[in-house]
């Protein structure tokens, strides 16, 4: 992809807008069957010594984990712990790159890790929401959600991330 072409430029920025949207849409349809669900009386089961809320608790917690991401060289936050650093560490190998082409598939690549960790970790919550009913999980799916709409890849981010020194 020619990022020095406009018409590629905006291409570029739209496919993020679309990769989020589509990774946000999928939870929400996912959260919307599984409450559809438990409003016509699914059944649910206990999970023994509420195992299932400890391994959403740390899921949840990974989650939110927030440093301040201009000291690793990367300009936004979100993201789970994991994802964070995933990110932050494909953001720093665009740097080695000349070519716009690679620059967009690490910086893209850095994006969908990021939004990945935190989908894994919100449909993980839906999934023990769906299997217990305990309305904890529905507290941290929106927590999840919350931080996935900030890690959102921007324009900004994109400019700061992808194009900046590309001639360099």
């Amino acid at each position: 992809m020619d990022l020095n072409n406009p018409q590629q430029l905006e291409e570029a920025k739209r496919i993020l807008l679309i990769i989020f949207l589509a990774l946000l849409a999928g939870q929400g349809i996912f959260l919307g069957v599984v409450s559809f669900l438990h409003s016509q009386g699914f059944q649910t089961y206990a999970a023994p010594g509420d195992v299932l809320l400890i391994v959403a608790a740390l899921l949840t917690v990974a989650g939110p984990a927030r440093l301040r991401p201009e000291e690793f060289g990367a300009s936004r936050s979100g993201g789970s712990a994991a994802g964070f650093f995933l990110y932050v560490n494909r953001v720093q190998a665009i740097s080695q790159y000349t070519d716009s082409n690679s620059r967009w598939r690490v910086y893209l690549s850095a994006v969908i890790l990021r939004l990945a960790m935190l989908e894994a970790a919100s449909t993980a919550n839906i999934g023990f929401y769906l299997l217990t009913g305990d309305y904890t999980f529905l507290v941290f799916v929106t927590l999840l959600l919350v931080l996935f709409v900030i890690a959102r890849p921007t324009s900004e981010s994109f400019e700061e991330n992808v194009l900046k020194n590309r001639f360099s």
